[in-house]
Parts: C-alpha cells; sequence; structure tokens
C-alpha cells in the first residue's frame, strides 16, 4: 500500500495497568513517546507515560522534534505516542511515522487546537480541543474531543494515516486547570509517579485510570481479533486467516479506543468542576 501522509498529527504512547503482558498483541517492550511539552500536550502526555510504566513498559521520553524523527526507526517500540500542538500541514516526523506504523506498530496521535487558548499559570494546563488518532493496518481510527459535533461525526475510520483537520469545526472552549502532578515531561528513561493513595484517587489519578482502562480493553479486543483471523500456518490443519475481517476486528477496537479518550477527557474536567465546586477558595 502507498504511504498517505496526514495534514496533522499527534502521537502518545501508551501501555496500561492491569494488561496482561503475556497476552498482549502488541510487539516490543518499549514505548517512545513525544511531547513539544505544550499546555494542552502535557494533559495526554502525563498519564500516558505513567499508565505505561504501570503496565511495565520501559517509556523513553522524547521533547525535541528532530531527535524524535531519529528514535522512530531506532527499536521496535510496542507503541508510539505524541502529543503536540496542531497543525494543518504535516509535521516533519511524518515519513519516519507511517514507515515505522507499515512495519506493523501502532501510533497514538492526539494534537490540540491552540486558537483562543487562554495562558495558564503556575501548576496549570490547558484542556483543549484535541483530535485523536490511532494508525495501524492502513487506517486511522480517530475522535474529537471539545467539539460541538454531533455524535456520529466526531469519530471515524479512514483508509491511510491521515489526521483530522478542525477547520469549519464549532468547539468548545478550551479551559485551564490547576494539576500540580501535571508537569512538563523530562527527555530519557521515564520515572514512575509516587503511588496514588487507593482511597483518595484525585482527578488526575482517575484521568490516568480511564485511560488505561480504554487501552486494556483495545489490546484484549486486538488479542481477540488475531485468535479469530490471524493465519496460523503451523496449525493442525492449518489455518488460512482472513486479512480482511483481521483489519477491520483492529480498526474497530481502535476506533474504540480513540472514542472512549474523549469521554475520559470530559470525565476529567467534570471531575475538575467538582473539585472546585466543593473547595471554594476562601475570601
Amino acid at each position: 500500500m502507498g504511504r498517505q501522509f496526514a495534514t496533522m498529527v499527534i502521537v502518545m504512547v501508551l501501555g496500561w495497568a492491569g494488561a496482561s503482558r503475556a497476552a498482549d498483541p502488541l510487539p516490543g517492550t518499549e514505548v517512545l513517546v513525544y511531547t513539544d511539552n505544550s499546555p494542552g500536550a502535557i494533559v495526554w502526555a502525563v498519564p500516558y507515560v505513567q499508565a505505561s510504566i504501570s503496565a511495565g513498559y520501559a517509556v523513553e521520553v522524547v521533547t525535541s522534534e528532530n531527535i524524535f524523527r531519529e528514535a522512530i526507526p531506532a527499536k521496535p517500540w510496542a507503541v508510539v505516542v505524541v502529543a503536540d500542538v496542531h497543525s494543518e500541514t504535516a509535521p516533519s516526523y511524518s515519513s519516519e511515522l507511517v514507515e515505522y506504523v507499515e512495519g506493523g506498530g501502532m501510533a497514538i496521535l492526539n494534537r490540540w487546537r491552540t486558537a483562543g487558548a487562554p495562558t495558564p499559570g503556575p501548576n496549570q494546563i490547558v484542556v483543549a480541543p484535541t483530535a485523536i488518532h490511532v494508525w495501524t493496518k492502513g487506517q486511522t481510527a480517530w475522535s474529537y474531543y471539545g467539539t460541538k459535533l454531533d455524535e456520529e461525526k466526531s469519530a471515524g475510520t479512514s483508509i491511510g494515516y491521515e489526521t483530522k483537520t478542525f477547520v469549519n469545526i464549532d468547539v468548545m472552549p478550551s479551559v485551564v486547570v490547576t494539576a500540580p502532578t501535571m508537569t512538563p515531561l523530562v527527555p530519557g528513561l521515564a520515572v514512575a509517579a509516587a503511588a496514588a493513595d487507593d482511597n483518595n484517587v484525585g482527578c488526575e489519578e482517575q484521568f490516568t485510570l480511564d485511560l488505561q482502562a480504554a487501552f486494556n480493553a483495545c489490546t484484549a479486543d486486538i488479542e481477540k481479533c488475531n485468535r479469530a483471523y490471524a493465519p496460523r500456518p503451523h496449525s493442525n490443519p492449518p489455518f488460512e486467516g482472513n486479512p480482511d475481517k483481521l483489519a477491520k476486528c483492529i480498526i474497530n477496537a481502535t476506533k474504540h479506543f480513540a472514542t472512549e479518550s474523549a469521554r475520559a477527557a470530559e470525565r476529567y474536567l467534570v471531575c475538575k468542576d467538582i473539585e472546585k465546586a466543593e473547595n471554594p477558595p476562601s475570601e
């Protein structure tokens, strides 16, 4: 299949707590995360990194676009994740990312819309309209967060590797939230955050858990797709498999993940609103 490029890209890497590594259908034992550490990217990048570590993956973080381009082909990553600013032109790393996916990889891309976003202060981040993509098996599964699109138009799949545009799309206002644990990522091998109190899970921890659950379901579904439709030439008798059904099954699994990721962000903002309502600032 010929390469098809996106006009905008966001990638984030996920490895999630609770997933069985023995049953994990994704290759590799390491996750590559690229983020530009912009205020609307941090809200996605930090939970994905922590979730990957919790699942037992080694996570390599890069914050330079040039270094990211070099890192993509360097190892057989289990997943490649990007969280950065949306643009209407293809980023410089498109070629390397497409080549990785066409070689059997999976990329998760989240790109946030900066137009109209407020400037955050200390210990604050921005939760902004974001296009979420999963590239795999020659197709893109996608979902929008923070738009006024109806449900049918806010998620879908398409042939090739694309990133969705925000042109002529009505969006919800970006929101600044206080999140002291959501800090810019440091390049290099990521370190696990301190364990949360199970009896007092905050909004950031719950957001991470929600993304973990979405990815766990995705990887479990992909495993079932492989069991049902992947060829097994060495079985007795051999099983030819069904490539068309395999691809469709995996795309449906990744589409569900993209949609659930957007819903996790919606729940995160509701949680932050509850915090403000129940803990108003003292006068």
